[in-house]
């Protein structure tokens, strides 16, 4: 904290000597920030790797706009699968996600399955993938550029306000506020959002047991150009999501606790969950060759789950009480430096620091050696944890044009983890674009990856702890969860038929040692990582496009697998047979899905400003059964909306779902899946905003 404290005064300090009054008038701030903008993009060179663009006019043909979720905006990506509690799998990842805010990393936070981000604050999304450039690091299977409504420009004075309503008793709002005075931009929208439909439902019915939420979030964002060549930013945001977990009703009781009757359909399982970050940069252009952007940035999260003390303990024979809570702060800095016409360097470091406590209070039953319960008096087993971790990385990289059509960028990266065990690794990136004419580039590219276990998600607990208990562990063992090393390739082409129709085909393969995995082992929604010795994961994805001012049109088709060996650390958490087949033939991981679509369709009629479209989820279904051997039914999801502009209203009608279809993404079996999960049936959604 001395140091965040030090370097917070070093930025005033500097934001002092820079401020000047050369900045008078909104026309100046336009030319300075277009400046500023521009230098923020050499300070993120993306060669070789692949990215899917989603504009502030691809959200709006999304069936709920600018009101739905971060994810699902990125489920519309290509090789993008959905899984239950609202997660993405990337390129057969279980989650390995990045996301950055105008170039800036978000420090992880605690989340079961609530939503901290959206996509209202947003100018545009982006999702890159395959072999990133060295300045990527850590989570890398994807990473989320989230560049905010303030990109070049005065942000309009005024405000936007939208409420929601319809199935499952939806109720919302968002009002969004903007403006500039001078040399400041601000941004500031707050939103709330209840319904009975929180999570996905054990069963198939239209109607969901025990399942409401209540979510609210808040983000703020400001920037003040100091003078024509340095701007400072500030982002705040604070999100708080309570959920009821869903019963699933006539369950058979497994365990008896003395004077009670178990009805699974009374189970009163909740979860709270409280994520808030800050995040401080300045940025400056220090001439027409020099640019250089540096951050500093907290986040707490909260996470409380409480069990049903008597349900819990008669269906699987433990309830717990958990509160876990972490503390990551940290320093981020990235400069570039043009050396000529033909050479760009770009350089950085960063660092976190991840404080996580942990403390559980947990009801069992008494067993015997062979599992059989002995009383029917609940015992209670408590425990209290603390775990730091620090993670380093410093990067520096080289972005080299041979010529107009040749464009290569070498670099390298050292990462370090500081932990229980501490790891580190060098990991040398290359990628290269490649013009064969006007219409048709090729790009390919090598990465070495460090991939960190999620601090947050990491306990001291000793399992042993529940030794002769209806909650002990089939094996005692528990070696390390250990940081995932990989070698990605990525090759790809590009090809531009028209002014408004593209096309794109990439192939990737990923060699990976100690791959990481997470699964929900017990009751509450929170997941534990484990590792596999070593796995392999490649893929073929194809995606085409036609933008017009009247259509906006998409396709996106992929195949891939994934194969996972020897499942060596966090033994304690499955079953010996398991383990055993992980060792003698490896198992498809859970989270595993063969083939992979979306596609969206949108018009808008100029006159009478009216908008329809839709989109469709397609799935062959994620990995199911004994050691993941079977597979989910295939599955796919229609969703239709229409707006309707009248000056400055807009009335929006969405429908997901619109078959009606009841499927389901899980079923209770599978590696770390502990119960089924049905996607929402039909659901209607009116959406109201006025703009002022």
């Amino acid at each position: 904290m001395k140091l965040l404290t030090f370097l917070f005064l070093q930025i005033a300090l500097i934001g002092s000597a820079l401020a000047d009054s050369s900045i008078s008038d909104s026309s100046d701030y336009q030319v300075v920030a277009k400046k500023l903008n521009k230098a923020r993009s050499d300070l993120s060179p993306k060669t070789g790797s692949s990215a899917t663009i989603f504009s502030q006019q691809t959200i709006a043909n999304l069936p709920q706009g600018q009101a739905s979720s971060l994810s699902q905006v990125l489920l519309r990506a290509p090789n993008v699968s959905q899984d239950s509690y609202g997660q993405l799998h990337v390129r057969g990842d279980h989650s390995n996600l990045q996301y950055r805010i105008n170039d800036v990393i978000v420090p992880e936070g605690i989340s079961g399955f609530g939503s901290v981000l959206d996509a209202r604050f947003a100018d545009s999304v982006d999702l890159l993938t395959g072999a990133l450039p060295a300045q990527y690091g850590y989570r890398t299977a994807g990473i989320v550029e989230i560049k905010t409504k303030d990109q070049g420009k005065n942000l309009k004075q005024g405000g936007y306000s939208e409420i929601i309503t319809g199935s499952n008793d939806t109720a919302g709002f968002n009002q969004q506020l903007s403006g500039s005075q001078g040399k400041f931009n601000y941004f500031l929208s707050a939103s709330y959002l209840q319904n009975n439909r929180g999570l996905e439902s054990p069963t198939g019915a239209k109607n969901s047991l025990h399942n409401d939420t209540k979510q609210d979030k808040i983000f703020f964002y400001s920037s003040y150009l100091l003078n024509n060549a340095t701007k400072i930013s500030t982002i705040f945001a604070n999100a708080t999501n309570r959920f009821e977990i869903p019963n699933n009703p006539n369950q058979e009781p497994q365990y008896n606790l003395q004077n009670q009757l178990g009805d699974s359909a009374t189970a009163n399982q909740r979860q709270q969950e409280s994520n808030r970050f800050a995040i401080v940069s300045l940025q400056q252009a220090v001439n027409e060759n020099i640019d250089y952007q540096l951050a500093l940035f907290t986040r707490h999260s909260d996470l409380k789950f409480r069990g049903d003390s008597v349900q819990d303990i008669i269906f699987s024979g433990v309830a717990s009480n958990i509160d876990r809570s972490s503390l990551a702060s940290g320093i981020q800095a990235d400069a570039s430096f043009k050396l000529n016409e033909q050479h760009k360097l770009t350089t950085g470091l960063y660092f976190s620091n991840t404080a996580v406590a942990n403390k559980e209070a947990n009801l069992v039953l008494p067993v015997d050696e062979n599992g059989d319960q002995t009383s029917d008096t609940a015992d209670s087993i408590n425990g209290k944890s603390n775990r730091a971790t620090r993670l380093y990385s410093i990067y520096l990289q080289d972005e080299y044009r041979y010529n107009q059509d040749l464009l290569f960028n070498f670099g390298g990266r050292f990462d370090a983890k500081q932990a229980k065990t501490n790891e580190q690794q060098f990991s040398p990136r290359l990628g290269t674009v490649y013009n064969l004419n006007n219409k048709t580039k090729v790009h390919a590219g090598y990465a070495k990856y460090f991939t960190a276990p999620k601090a947050e998600l990491m306990t001291e607990f000793d399992h042993n702890r529940f030794a002769d208990t209806s909650n002990q562990s089939e094996n005692n063992q528990n070696n390390n969860i250990r940081s995932e090393k990989t070698n990605y390739y990525d090759v790809g082409l590009a090809y531009k038929a028209s002014e408004h129709l593209n096309f794109a085909f990439d192939a990737y393969y990923k060699d990976i040692k100690n791959m990481l995995d997470e699964g929900q082992f017990g009751n509450a929604l929170i997941f534990k990582p484990f590792n596999y010795a070593k796995a392999k994961s490649y893929g073929l994805e194809f995606t085409t496009s036609y933008q017009s001012k009247a259509w906006q049109n998409y396709l996106n088709l992929a195949w891939q697998q994934s194969h996972a060996f020897n499942l060596n650390s966090s033994q304690y958490l499955h079953e010996s047979a398991e383990i055993e087949r992980t060792k003698q033939n490896g198992v498809r991981p859970d989270h595993d899905q063969r083939i992979t679509a979306s596609a969206g369709i949108a018009y808008n009629f100029l006159q009478p400003k009216i908008t329809i479209g839709g989109d469709a989820l397609f799935g062959s279904g994620l990995r199911r059964g004994e050691a993941n051997t079977q597979k989910m039914p295939s599955y796919a999801q229609f969703n239709v909306f229409a707006t309707k502009k009248i000056q400055q209203w807009q009335i929006r009608l969405a429908v997901n779902n619109l078959l009606d279809k009841s499927y389901r993404l899980r079923d209770g079996s599978g590696i770390g899946i502990s119960a089924p999960q049905y996607a929402a049936r039909r659901t209607a959604y009116v959406l109201a905003s006025y703009e002022f």
